[in-house]
C-alpha cells in the first residue's frame, strides 16, 4: 500500500528493528542531515470469536452399520448444540471418510496365526464457529456427551482488527519520533519532518489449545482465550536541522 503525504513515502516491506543511524548529509548531493530510527507499537485485544474441530468416529464390521451409527451420533451432536443456541449456520463439515481397517494377524500361545476380521471406520469432522468465547468449554463438554470422539484445533481470534492496526501504526510512529527527538537533542540538533517511512504490520496469531481425546476428558473443561496482539513496526528517516 503506497501513500503520499507531502514528501513522505510509505512502502510496505519487511522491517527488522535496527539502531538509530545518524547521517550528516552530503554537500555534493545537496541532501540534508538526517537520522533513521525504528519504532514499534502494539495494541492488545480480547478475542471475540472462537472455533474448534469436532470429530465423530465409529467402527463396525459392516460398512453400512458404521455409517449409520456415525450419522446417528452426529445428529445427536447437532441437537445438543442447538440447546446452546448454536445453529447449523455455525457448523461446517470439513471432512468425511469411510475406510476399511485390516488388523494384523495375531499369534496364539500355540504359535498358530489367528487372522483378524477387517472392519470399517467412519470419521465425520465438523468445524464449529462461536461468537461467544465463553461457550467453548460448554461446547466441548456437550459434544463429548453427545458422542464426539475428538476435539482438535481450539482457536481464538478477533473478528475485526482494522482499527487496532491503525492505532498500532500510530503508536509505532510516535515511538520512532520520540526516539529520534531524543537523539537529535543529544546532538544539539532539532528534529525536522519525516523524509522516508518503511512500515510493517504484524498481527497476533490465534491462540490454539492442544488436541483433546475422549479418554482424556476431565469433569470440567476450563479454556482460557488469552489476548490477541496487533503490532506494527516502522523505520523512519527524519531530517535534522
Amino acid at each position: 500500500m503506497n501513500r503520499t503525504l507531502l514528501p513522505i513515502m510509505v512502502i510496505a516491506a519487511l522491517v527488522l528493528t535496527a539502531p538509530a543511524v545518524f547521517a550528516r548529509g552530503s554537500a555534493e548531493a545537496g541532501s540534508p542531515p538526517s537520522i533513521s530510527v525504528a519504532g514499534e507499537g502494539a495494541v492488545t485485544l480480547s478475542p471475540d470469536i472462537a472455533s474448534l474441530q469436532v470429530a465423530v468416529e465409529t467402527e463396525h464390521p459392516q460398512a453400512q452399520n458404521a455409517v449409520q451409527d456415525n450419522a446417528n451420533r452426529m445428529q445427536a451432536l447437532f441437537q445438543s448444540l442447538e440447546l446452546l443456541n448454536i445453529t447449523r449456520d455455525s457448523i461446517q463439515t470439513t471432512g468425511y471418510q469411510v475406510s476399511v481397517q485390516r488388523p494384523q494377524q495375531r499369534t496364539s500361545p500355540q504359535g498358530d496365526d489367528q487372522p483378524q476380521e477387517p472392519y470399517y471406520r467412519v470419521t465425520n469432522t465438523v468445524r464449529i464457529t462461536l461468537e461467544d468465547t465463553d461457550l467453548v468449554g460448554a461446547v466441548i463438554d456437550t459434544v463429548f456427551s453427545a458422542g464426539a470422539t475428538h476435539v482438535r484445533n481450539v482457536q481464538f481470534g478477533v473478528s475485526s482488527t482494522a482499527e487496532a492496526e491503525l492505532e498500532a501504526l500510530e503508536l509505532a510512529m510516535q515511538h520512532a519520533r520520540d526516539k529520534a527527538r531524543r537523539i537529535a537533542e543529544a546532538q544539539g540538533a532539532e528534529l525536522g519532518p519525516a523524509l522516508w517511512i518503511n512500515e510493517e504490520y504484524g498481527g497476533g496469531m490465534p491462540r490454539q489449545q492442544a488436541d483433546m481425546m475422549l479418554y482424556a476428558r476431565a469433569e470440567s473443561t476450563p479454556i482460557a482465550a488469552g489476548d490477541y496482539t496487533v503490532s506494527a513496526r516502522v523505520q523512519v528517516t527524519f531530517e535534522l536541522r
